[in-house]
This record gives C-alpha cells, structure tokens and sequence, in this order.
C-alpha cells in the first residue's frame, strides 16, 4: 500500500500536469507494478474505478445534486482515493455481497434492491 500511495500508481491518472498522458502513465506504471504486487492491482482497479466516478460526478454537477454532508465525504474520498501519502491513501473494494467469496460470484450470491418510501 506504502509503495502504490508514494508512486502514485493510482493518483497518475488523475494528475492534471501530464494532461492526455495521464491515464497512459497510470495503466503503464501498474503494468509494470503488477508483477511484483501479490494480486495488489485488484484493489487499485476498484479504487481507480471509484475515483473515476467521483471525478466525473464532480465535473457534471452531479456531486451538487448531494446534501453538503455527503458531498463533503465524496470529497474527501477521491483525496484520499488518489493521494501519495501513504497515510492518508485508502484502498477501495468491490462492497459486494458474497456468500462463498472470492471473485466468481455468478450463481454464489443474490443481491436485492428495494425502493424506499421517500
């Protein structure tokens, strides 16, 4: 987690000084991150795809359309999600329900939606 915060593995794609470069810097520097990293990308994957949505939130509007509150730890979230501080960097998951585990979960689990009075 300490090397991937302090090189930036997630926050390249995120920095506006490489401009087009960005995400090219980014996916090259997990590409060759992989290897080495035990199965780490799996979690810097999920925390590129949460900065991402945060990000394009924030450039639509749509981060407005929240109460300040949640705006606020949206805010805070992509900070840390794509900070080089290793103590201040957080990893994202995939927050999903997972009665076996692992990464099939085809068939393992079921997930339900339902809509709230409000």
């Amino acid at each position: 987690k300490e090397f991937s915060a302090r090189e930036g593995i997630v926050a390249y794609g995120y920095d506006d000084k490489y401009k087009e470069y960005q995400r090219i810097l980014q996916f090259v520097r997990i590409y060759l991150f992989n290897p080495s990293s035990g199965l780490y990308t799996c979690p810097l994957a999920m925390t590129d795809g949460a900065s991402c949505l945060i990000k394009n939130m924030k450039e639509s509007g749509d981060l407005d359309k929240f109460e300040p509150e949640v705006k606020a730890q949206l805010e805070e979230a992509y900070k840390r999600l794509t900070s080089r501080n290793p103590s201040e960097f957080w990893t994202s998951g995939q927050w999903m329900t997972e009665v076996r585990g692992g990464s099939d979960v085809s068939g393992a689990a079921a997930t339900y939606a339902l809509k709230e009075k409000g």
